[in-house]
């Protein structure tokens, strides 16, 4: 990777190889303006250009151009295109134009709905058909609008060979973490947009329904969960200040693409800053781009690294693997308020609270809102209704520059007695000399009551960022009851994201010793990562099947050992040693005097298993990491209900033996085993991963599956009345994830630590993910165990328990960069998964699914019968 102040590297670079757009050879031009027809006969104002040439053989390279919302069809980006080379497509989207380029397209838009898919399907096919283009070789592309076009035509294979998609991720911006985006106002007052669709919309936002939003609006746009494994060469384009959306919904977009992919994070979004040196580096890039796919230069494109950021204001360049970088590391802050309000570096030895208060003028309501459009400025503005409440952070002075690059979290400990509540974070960069402030970062986030405990741990993750804070400045962290990104005691200029709550209450924070509270920062060192040899023990399915992609993206080399029997989409990159663990003689013949960095053991299950590992690997092996289980607790080895959250340390195992006794389950007391034994007697580094039960696609244990098809069936589920504690689960993705930042971490060796999901789940918050997830309403009925057991048999929904759950995750997140996604985004992801491409056996116990259905209608037909006997009686 490599890196450089200011942009004359990149002018000189981009004139080295000749790809600035002044340098490439022009061809004049055949220009053809007509009207298209879709199958509903709604006609689309259509402009066509071709190089006045003779065409190659086969056709021209071609390229569909799309504009932003109510925009018009783009004629100069349209045609500067062409000029290179190629045939050229720009259409006005149904309903939108205005006037400019021609009239407007007809029919109404469904704002990149269903209809502009079908609309961009028959575009593509008309102009393969009509015009003297190569049907193999057409690329689409376009900024916002345009942008959400680019991922339709790679999410549903709508035949084009390159895309790349700007400004706008492939999922829905309707909501910001259960808060409704201030731009849906915007859409459904539009004159452009479809009046059914208006007026559900509307509707939705009177009611302050995330939920029924996200049905009626977001289900059939959110391209997200289509895009993994897709292989359509794709590059992405997203601003750090985009006005849509933050660069970690296109981040994740990036990362399920399998095929020849690039990311570029720098500016030139919806509101962002216009810097003429990015525009002209990011038209080079999408120049040689489709160049390389749709012409078939060898450009070498392709084999430069994938990530390309520019920081913001300085504009320096980072070119790096992945994004977030496998390199950064955390910085914490801890949130303290006992004396002053501070980010310090040691949390703070006195508990505290501090209340924010909610308030706004009860005779301004939502409705004059939606009506007003949601003005921000002058004396009608809408934040004039309400009453701002802030509290702010700041840190020491910087001793020295600190890169950010990556993700920006805050965990925090709240309640409140309102319903829901929202908190807004932003993060500052504060230069103490001349007061200067830049917003850097920031998120809106809402708690509902229902899911969360006064006084329960969130975790917010923030917008992605890349900046440098200089030596001397400080880091400013603020938290309010309103989204603005700034504020003055004239409030003269602010700008509002997601729409404010008319719901008046107090929300209180709380830190000290026991509640953390913290912010962590994303420090990145860009210095050359050498890449490492490690061993993957087992690997060819779940966790380890994730594992070795992630280490292969990285430029690891792997080394499989395993009987081959399952093949996955790497095995042609990976070095196979055939073998089975459980023989030692082969184990040791196959393995014994090989060196590598690292060995990942997915299968050590008893004690014997990590004895071999130990004679077989040492003095050859850097770090020996044992994915062990939380099951290691079981069997009354803790009291989970005051010890919530669990610490690593909570049980000591040196009084336990290495019998198996009566009654406990085997697989906990092997790892237990396993874990003492390491303790005790390695000479190797060492790392024990203790991780939950995880869920995520493809799980061989079914237990995810077991929710997701009673969840696609639309009909509801039954829940033992007892087993209602809170817990956390694990993403498979992140699971293997935090396996490498593990492996990575000088500081991990010798160490155990917990892995787990930060959000803390009850098992109605897990339903409700997952039923909305599949498209239906949930719908739970709680029945006491024994009566569940009595007739249904070994009835056991997975992650239902009658105590709390919950990792204590500290020490992960000190000693390295442990993060997990998002669960909303993961469950979504999950359920698009097993419906579109699951094709194994039925769940568990799904056989009774009629079973479990009948006793729910009687238990509930019985408890109305009780509550209208009590009522009448």
């Amino acid at each position: 990777m490599h890196h450089s102040t200011g942009m004359g590297w990149l002018l000189v670079s981009l004139m080295a190889i000749g790809v600035l757009p002044c340098q490439a050879e022009e061809y004049a031009l055949v220009r053809l303006d007509t009207m298209v027809a879709m199958e509903d006969g709604v006609q689309l104002n259509t402009t066509v250009f071709t190089p006045d040439a003779p065409i190659p053989t086969g056709g021209w390279p071609a390229i569909i151009y799309i504009h932003g919302l109510g925009g018009s069809k783009a004629i100069r980006p349209t045609e500067a295109l062409a000029q290179h080379g190629y045939a050229t497509l720009a259409y006005t989207v149904r309903g939108q134009g205005r006037g400019r380029n021609g009239a407007p397209s007809e029919g109404v838009s469904t704002v990149w709905g269903p209809r502009e898919v079908k609309d961009l399907k028959a575009m593509i096919a008309w102009f393969k058909s009509s015009q003297p283009v190569h049907p193999d070789r057409v690329g689409i592309t376009g900024r916002s609008q345009g942008g959400i076009h680019s991922w339709m035509a790679v999410a549903h294979n709508l035949g084009v060979a390159a895309a790349v998609p700007q400004n706008f991720t492939a999922g829905s911006i309707a909501t910001i973490n259960r808060s409704i985006h201030k731009n849906m106002v915007g859409i459904f007052r539009a004159r452009f947009v479809d009046s059914t669709l208006a007026a559900k919309g509307r509707h939705r936002i009177l009611g302050y329904s995330y939920d029924g939003l996200k049905r009626d609006f977001s289900k059939d746009r959110d391209l997200h969960s289509r895009l993994k494994n897709k292989d359509v060469p794709t590059m992405i384009h997203f601003a750090w200040e985009d006005g849509w959306g933050v660069p970690n919904n296109v981040i994740r977009d990036f990362q399920l693409l399998k095929g020849p992919k690039k990311l570029y994070l720098g500016t030139g979004g919806n509101g962002s800053a216009s810097v003429r040196s990015e525009a002209q580096f990011r038209d080079a890039w999408t120049q040689r781009w489709f160049d390389r796919w749709l012409k078939g230069q060898k450009n070498s494109i392709e084999k430069e690294p994938p990530v390309e950021i520019a920081l913001l204001d300085s504009w320096e360049h980072f070119q790096m693997s992945d994004f977030p970088p496998p390199k950064v590391k955390k910085k914490f802050f801890f949130i303290s308020h006992s004396d002053e309000a501070m980010l310090a570096d040691d949390v703070s030895t006195q508990p505290d609270s501090l209340t924010l208060q909610h308030a706004f003028n009860k005779d301004f309501t939502l409705t004059d809102l939606y009506q007003a459009g949601a003005p921000l400025r002058g004396e009608n503005g809408v934040l004039t209704h309400f009453s701002f409440a802030s509290q702010i952070y700041e840190s020491d002075e910087l001793a020295s520059d600190m890169l950010l690059v990556g993700i920006p979290r805050v965990s925090l400990f709240v309640g409140g007695e309102a319903l829901f509540y929202q908190i807004n974070l932003r993060l500052w960069d504060l230069d103490p000399e001349t007061n200067r402030q830049r917003l850097i970062s920031r998120m809106t986030y809402l708690v509902e009551r229902e899911n969360h405990k006064p006084g329960d741990p969130i975790i917010v993750e923030m917008a992605a960022v890349g900046y440098r804070a200089q030596a001397g400045h400080l880091i400013r962290l603020e938290i309010s009851n309103l989204d603005m990104d700034w504020h003055t005691e004239k409030q003269d200029w602010r700008r509002l994201w997601a729409l404010p709550l008319f719901e008046p209450g107090d929300i209180t924070f709380y830190t000290g010793p026991q509640k953390p509270a913290n912010l962590e920062l994303p420090v990145y060192s860009p210095s050359k990562v050498k890449s490492m040899n490690i061993l993957i023990i087992g690997g060819t399915r779940y966790m380890g099947r994730i594992a070795v992609q992630n280490l292969l993206d990285r430029g690891d080399h792997v080394t499989v050992f395993s009987r081959g029997n399952t093949r996955p989409e790497w095995w042609d990159r990976i070095t196979h040693i055939p073998g089975d663990h459980t023989d030692a003689e082969s184990f040791t013949s196959q393995l014994k005097g090989k060196t590598f960095d690292a060995v990942l053991d997915t299968q050590a299950f008893k004690k014997e298993d990590v004895e071999l590992a130990h004679q077989t690997f040492e003095g050859h092996v850097g770090r020996y990491l044992m994915v062990s289980t939380g099951s290691v607790y079981l069997d009354n080895k803790l009291d989970f209900a005051t010890h919530c959250p669990f610490k690593e340390s909570d049980v000591d195992w040196s009084n336990l033996d290495y019998t198996y006794p009566e009654g406990e389950d085997p697989y906990g007391v092997g790892k237990r085993h396993c874990e003492k034994w390491l303790q005790e007697n390695s000479t190797l580094p060492y790392t024990v991963v203790r991780i939950p039960a995880i869920m995520g696609w493809d799980d061989p244990t079914g237990r995810m599956w077991w929710w997701i098809q009673r969840a696609l069936d639309g009909k509801g589920v039954v829940l033992p009345l007892e087993h209602h504690a809170p817990f956390r689960t694990l993403y498979s993705g992140d699971a293997a994830e935090n396996f490498v930042r593990a492996i990575d971490a000088p500081e991990a060796a010798n160490q155990i630590y917990h892995n787990a999901m930060e959000e803390v789940l009850t098992p109605k918050r897990w339903v409700d993910l997952i039923w909305q997830a599949a498209g239906h309403e949930p719908d739970i009925t709680y029945i006491p165990n024994d009566i569940l057991q009595k007739e249904l048999e070994a009835y056991s929904p997975p992650l239902c328990r009658p105590i709390p759950y919950i990792h204590d995750l500290s020490r992960a997140k000190q000693d390295f960069s442990f993060s997990t996604t998002p669960v909303e985004e993961w469950v979504h992801t999950t359920v698009a998964w097993y419906r579109d491409q699951y094709e194994g056996q039925d769940a568990k116990g799904y056989q009774n699914r009629s079973r479990e259905l009948e006793l729910a209608n009687k238990w509930t037909q019985s408890f109305q019968n009780l509550i209208s006997d009590f009522q009448s009686s």
